[in-house]
């Protein structure tokens, strides 16, 4: 298969801990060319959701209801 024809990808890991420590809800990675900065695309997409994180987001709110059970008794859930 000739490489323009392959999908694109995207992970998402979801983590019950601060994978980078910077209590971000979600952290994206990119390729970076260190020589100059410059960002580079391979159609890989990578991403790491911190579920500890309460910064008040729909996300964090969302992991909220994952990691503590009696979240989705309170709203309802």
């Amino acid at each position: 298969m000739p490489f323009g024809e392959i999908p694109d990808v995207c992970v998402v890991y979801i983590c019950e801990f601060d994978i980078f420590k910077h209590n971000d809800v979600l952290y994206h990675v990119d390729r970076v060319l260190r020589e100059n900065g410059e960002r580079l695309y391979n159609g890989f997409t990578e991403i790491y959701v911190n579920a500890l994180a309460r910064d008040n987001s729909d996300l964090a709110e969302l992991m909220r209801l994952f990691t503590e059970p009696e979240a989705g008794a309170m709203s309802g859930g």
